[in-house]
């Protein structure tokens, strides 16, 4: 930690001139190179964890998104009761909903949508495009993503066909994995 920065040349009582060492205080090169490296691999870690944390957001964002798309389908559902549910009629007139997964335009057909039909149950699927904006640097883009949504009903959920059973599934791409969300939701006879 002692770095010797000059000699002086001091003379003696006795007339013989001895040399005197100063030594200051400060860091050597050696110090400062170790202090840079482990600076170095912080900043890195650190700039590996915030470009986690903007992916991350970005995935949290389009689920928001699902998660608001498919409220207001369940409520689109809701209002038609129990006895509008009771087969895809109301889904396919009222809600631009249609019977084949095939029939959407291809921007919606992902592949990997499970497009089995539980038994005594109809399907029913939907897209739609939600644009949101994105700010990089000055610049503003349009980013319109796209979203399909599977509805399941099972009319007959109760044995005495009281309540109805509806699974919202909204799929979407992220990246190149195709993401997805769940949602139950149930509609009485009396509502």
């Amino acid at each position: 930690m002692f770095i010797r920065t000059e000699e002086k040349h001091v003379k003696v009582e006795s007339g013989h001139i001895r040399r005197r060492r100063t030594w200051t205080k400060g860091f050597s090169l050696i110090e400062v190179m170790i202090s840079l490296f482990i600076l170095s691999v912080s900043m890195l870690a650190l700039c590996s964890l915030l470009v986690n944390a903007i992916h991350q957001n970005a995935k949290t964002k389009q689920l928001m998104i699902a998660q608001d798309v498919a409220t207001k389908e369940i409520e689109a559902l809701r209002t038609a009761g129990f006895f509008g549910l009771q087969n895809n009629s109301f889904a396919t007139t009222s809600l631009s909903y249609v019977t084949q997964l095939s029939s959407l335009n291809s921007i919606y057909q992902f592949s990997g949508i499970n497009q089995t039909v539980p038994a005594n149950n109809f399907v029913v699927y939907k897209g739609i495009t939600m644009s949101s904006t994105v700010q990089n640097g000055s610049d503003i883009a349009t980013v319109n993503q796209p979203y399909t949504i599977k509805l399941t009903v099972n009319p007959r959920y109760l044995q005495y066909f009281t309540l109805a059973q509806g699974t919202v599934q909204i799929y979407w791409m992220y990246g190149t994995t195709l993401k997805n969300a769940s949602f139950i939701f149930y509609v009485g006879a009396g509502s």
